[in-house]
């Protein structure tokens, strides 16, 4: 796993349900996304999707999931333990 981020709220800094995962290649994201759609991340299914609005990005090897939905209290370190396995 290269990064992870979990979007949040300016005012609160509460989750805002949803978060990125940038992986080093494209294959450790694409286990990542057949593995873990819809599995768990803290009690909540989450569903995994790709994330990569640059075509320059889609064509240099690197992995970039969106995940939903995350619970309230979900941060990076939560992201990571869930896709560090996989890349």
């Amino acid at each position: 796993v290269a990064s992870t981020r979990v979007c949040r709220d300016r005012v609160t800094r509460c989750s805002l349900g949803y978060g990125y995962v940038n992986f080093y290649n494209v294959s450790d994201a694409e286990r990542a996304l057949e593995e873990l759609n819809y599995s768990s991340i803290e009690g909540r299914a989450c569903r995994i999707m790709w994330s990569q609005r640059d075509p320059s990005v889609r064509k240099n090897g690197i992995g970039n999931v969106f995940v939903q939905p995350l619970g309230r209290n979900a941060n990076s370190k939560t992201l990571y333990s869930a896709f560090c396995h996989y890349g």
